[in-house]
């Protein structure tokens, strides 16, 4: 079960975790939502691990994720612009991290700290000419994290990342390793969540794509394997999706998941 939550933490949240007074407003109001639908609810599914996750708004705002384990994850906001996340396992502060943006409001910087074994890391975008973004994780204490420990570059067409390469250094050989993406027509579960959208990360998973991932493929310089991660949807009327089943070729139980809006 709690490889499942985990798993749940790096994909939506890899590093997004907020917090706010525990008197906050918490509302689910469709009716100051008019732009789009707000989740409410995902349940996934690996074999015989059930997660569940709520979620909890201020309006489209994001204030709280829940999981059934008990963990949760609190959001704060500057203006429209998610600028702090905390995440909280068995009611104790695990990770917080805080988010930078620039003038445009695109994402520069995401500091994520771990008090309890002080441990820190700073991930670092930079927006090149030719359209492409560079992503450099650093390592560290609470205080300082200057050791470099990965390196990504991700692709767009029509603003949308379709391919991301890391780059790591083997045996005194530079390996790339490349993660390509092919996306529906649909709309993704977050694309209505209050700044969502600003959140890019590409280490273990994306945000900020508005169309949902059909298939992944890996390949690396080193070797001829190829593998491949594929996922099918069911929408409802609203072109959003309300199933997934997500399965590779590695031969890992499938992953389904169920999203309810309000």
């Amino acid at each position: 079960m709690r490889k499942i939550t985990l798993l749940f933490v790096t994909l939506l949240f890899v590093f997004v975790s907020c917090s706010k007074s525990g008197d906050e407003s918490i509302a689910t109001s469709s009716a100051s939502n008019p732009n789009g639908i707000l989740p409410i609810k995902v349940i996934t599914t690996s074999g015989t691990n059930v997660v569940t996750q709520e979620y909890f708004y201020n309006g489209n705002k994001l204030i709280q994720t829940k999981f059934s384990e008990g963990n949760y994850t609190n959001y704060t906001y500057t203006n429209d612009l998610i600028t702090r996340t905390d995440f909280y396992s068995d009611n104790v502060l695990s990770k917080t991290t805080n988010f930078s943006y620039n003038s445009d409001n695109k994402l520069v910087q995401a500091l994520s700290l771990n008090p309890s074994l002080n441990q820190g890391y700073k991930y670092v975008y930079i927006y090149n000419s030719d359209g492409t973004v560079s992503l450099s994780i650093y390592s560290g204490d609470l205080v300082t994290q200057t050791t470099n420990t990965k390196n990504y570059k991700v692709f767009f067409q029509n603003g949308i990342a379709i391919k991301r390469e890391q780059y790591i250094l083997i045996n005194g050989t530079m390996e790339t390793q490349t993660s390509n993406y092919v996306y529906d027509a649909k709309n993704e579960i977050h694309n209505s969540v209050l700044g969502f959208n600003k959140l890019i990360t590409y280490d273990t998973s994306r945000f900020g794509d508005s169309n949902n991932i059909v298939s992944t493929t890996y390949s690396a310089t080193n070797t001829t394997n190829v593998s491949q991660t594929l996922s099918t949807y069911t929408y409802n009327v609203n072109n959003y999706p309300i199933t997934k089943t997500q399965t590779d070729s590695s031969g890992s139980p499938a992953l389904v998941t169920q999203i309810f809006y309000q």
